[in-house]
């Protein structure tokens, strides 16, 4: 029976191999799409601007279509489908962020889908752009350059109120956590920080709503309050004022951004505050803040959220002489800055006025190892002779070991390394010089990447110079970007 089973069975698979498949196995892959029409990147205002775009390609008939919006700065955002249509006409309503826009074109015939993708940079008016603090009519208000070099003024007064007081510090600092006044969380948002001499605030960036002031931003009622500055660093942000050092920690996704109390010195010596008074300048490294004590004539350096004094000894553990030495100064910080790899701080002496001029150690903190030496490295004598000693406003190059200062429309350069100064390096200057910036990066509205940032005022108005640089200097053979407006501007910060 076996053996008929066999023979049944070859005579069937003879059967099928004979059997001639006249099916078409020949694919050819389908061309893709020429497409034309589409920009690489489209930015635009939220609220204010559409979003217009006719792709072009043939037989466009053939096709359904589909266009969707998604944020690339958001883990899983959620993909928003925004029209069907051929030809995109969307009233942006999105917040500020950058974007994936993404045609979907489908082949009607046989399903064959095809994907051009683009970037939609949205922003509203306030998200990009170089921020003006200025102080007008006694108080502390803010002005905008927006991309199109045209002048915001007076947002404070216009979306909220004025800050009493004059003018100290401002700060971009995204990624804020919140509670709002609904009690709804907010996170991860783009965020102002404000103080003058007398209040501070915090505002949203994207419409500029007041969040904290003074008496919100802290988890207890504070009282007696002078603000220093705001700064920020890698991983934080951080207050100062006449009561110390108050620091947050920025990457805890959870945490509600507020500032609790003032830090400690955690090592300071059995007959030595473990408060601290904070001077306004302030040199940032990549996980550290460096600062002046006013009330204990010391420096101090908060590293990663622990506040600690410097030793009264250098790098390789020996004993600091008296001029190097961080702890009982009995010296006022005039100025200070971060230069290259080095700091340097312009201090006078309480009882002779006698004025020196510090180098400093910036680089060796970010290098964690539990030592933390005295960062005055060098001290040159300025003597009376020298026009800094007359300086009314001060800044630094980034790069070269330069001070910059003024006197009166005069901007002048001090020169650490030769103890030289170069004067009236920026002629024909109009009024009182009241702010110099050197800046390194690419402005919204320029396209060279270095500039010293010059301010002067005349009877309430003020002029905003970008100078671009040649060797640490301006480049006078250049023409300066000139912004005009009122009030007197102390300091600027590009978004």
């Amino acid at each position: 029976m076996k053996k008929y089973f066999y023979l049944l069975f070859l005579f069937i698979f003879s059967l099928e191999a004979c059997y001639e498949d006249k099916g078409n196995y020949d694919y050819n892959p389908i061309p893709p799409i020429e497409m034309e029409g589409i920009e690489p990147e489209y930015p635009v205002y939220s609220m204010l601007d559409r979003l217009q775009i006719s792709p072009q390609f043939p037989n466009k008939e053939n096709y359904n279509f589909t266009w969707t919006l998604f944020s690339t700065t958001i883990v899983q955002a959620p993909v928003d489908t925004i029209s069907f249509e051929p030809d995109l006409d969307y009233k942006v309503t999105e917040g500020a962020d950058t974007y994936t826009l993404t045609l979907i074109v489908e082949n009607k015939h046989n399903g064959d889908k095809q994907f051009f993708n683009t970037k939609v940079i949205v922003r509203t008016q306030y998200t990009t752009g170089c921020y003006i603090l200025k102080e007008i009519d006694g108080e502390t208000e803010l002005d905008l350059i927006n991309p199109e070099k045209e002048l915001l003024v007076d947002i404070l007064k216009n979306t909220s109120s004025r800050i009493s007081g004059k003018p100290q510090s401002l700060v971009i600092c995204p990624d804020i956590n919140y509670i709002d006044e609904d009690g709804k969380p907010q996170e991860r948002v783009k965020t102002v920080w404000i103080n003058s001499d007398k209040d501070a605030r915090m505002l949203t960036l994207e419409h500029m709503a007041p969040v904290y002031d003074l008496n919100t931003m802290f988890y207890e009622e504070k009282s007696s309050e002078q603000p220093r500055c705001f700064v920020k660093n890698s991983t934080s942000l951080s207050y100062l004022s006449n009561n110390g050092f108050y620091w947050n920690y920025l990457l805890i996704s959870t945490a509600a951004h507020k500032f609790g109390l003032p830090m400690r010195v955690s090592n300071a010596p059995a007959d030595e505050s473990i408060s601290c008074s904070c001077n306004k300048h302030v040199i940032c490294g990549f996980l550290y803040y460096m600062f002046y004590d006013e009330a204990n004539s010391r420096f101090l350096i908060n590293w990663n959220g622990d506040l600690k004094c410097f030793s009264n000894t250098d790098k390789t553990n020996a004993p600091t002489s008296e001029l190097l030495t961080p702890n009982n100064m009995n010296s006022d910080l005039i100025y200070m800055g971060k230069t290259g790899s080095n700091g340097y701080a312009l201090m006078k002496n309480r009882t002779t006025d006698q004025l020196l001029m510090y180098r400093m150690e910036t680089t060796e903190y970010d290098k964690y190892d539990g030592k933390f030496f005295s960062p005055l490295l060098e001290a040159k004598e300025i003597t009376s002779d020298k026009k800094i000693v007359q300086a009314e406003t001060y800044g630094h190059n980034t790069t070269f070991p330069y001070i910059y200062y003024s006197i009166g429309n005069r901007l002048n350069l001090f020169d650490y390394n030769s103890v030289s100064e170069a004067e009236n390096i920026l002629p024909g200057l109009e009024g009182r010089i009241t702010m110099i910036k050197h800046f390194t990066g690419t402005l919204p509205f320029s396209s060279a990447r270095e500039y010293l940032v010059v301010a002067t005022e005349q009877g309430g108005h003020y002029k905003l110079y970008f100078h671009e640089m040649l060797a640490g200097k301006p480049d006078l053979s250049k023409e300066p970007i000139v912004i005009e407006g009122e009030g007197c501007p102390v300091q600027i910060e590009v978004v």
